[in-house]
């Protein structure tokens, strides 16, 4: 048995990711792997895919957007296959898309977004289930930011406010109109 070997082999299954082996003598192998979950829709010419957190395209539904997903909009997408990685024309929009990923997640804020807007990296984009239009401006510092904008979207529902635009494009610093 022999990792490259054991990776190929895993890698025919989309939804399950190698991270590693270890052998121990005699006799036993470890396997770690991380099974892939769609987290966001993203359509490309009229046909939805389905993406992880990573950009792997696990799947193609004949029957359109998972509505407990959020939407990735302005992303540049080419050479859209199942089981590969999304491509993008402009990597820097690949790169915030995981960046944005991996802090929703994080954050447990995910599923409270309905589309995430990629299309300049340097103007990220939220909008929320409820109606809020969030402005991050680029990647930087993007935990500061999102936890900034978690914290002006729960006081402006206990204020009984709904929809608006939030800019949190500083860190620790929102406005709201």
């Amino acid at each position: 048995v022999t990792e490259k070997n054991v990776r190929t082999a895993m890698e025919q299954n989309r939804y399950l990711e190698f991270r590693g082996m270890e052998k121990f003598i005699p006799g036993s192998v470890a396997l770690y792997i991380r099974e892939r979950n769609a987290r966001a829709n993203v359509q490309v010419m009229g046909i939805t895919y389905l993406l992880d957190e990573s950009g792997m395209v696990l799947d193609a539904p004949s029957n359109g957007l998972d509505s407990t997903l959020p939407i990735v909009t302005g992303m540049q997408s080419r050479n859209v296959m199942v089981g590969k990685t999304l491509v993008s024309g402009n990597e820097n929009q690949m790169d915030a898309y995981r960046l944005l990923m991996e802090e929703l997640l994080a954050q447990g804020y995910l599923y409270d977004i309905a589309e995430l807007k990629v299309s300049d990296p340097e103007n990220l984009y939220l909008l929320t289930r409820d109606g809020y239009t969030v402005h991050l401006g680029d990647g930087e510092e993007l935990r500061a930011k999102i936890g900034t904008m978690r914290a002006v979207v729960m006081k402006l529902r206990e204020m009984g406010h709904k929809g608006g635009v939030i800019d949190a494009s500083v860190p620790a610093v929102a406005t709201y109109t």
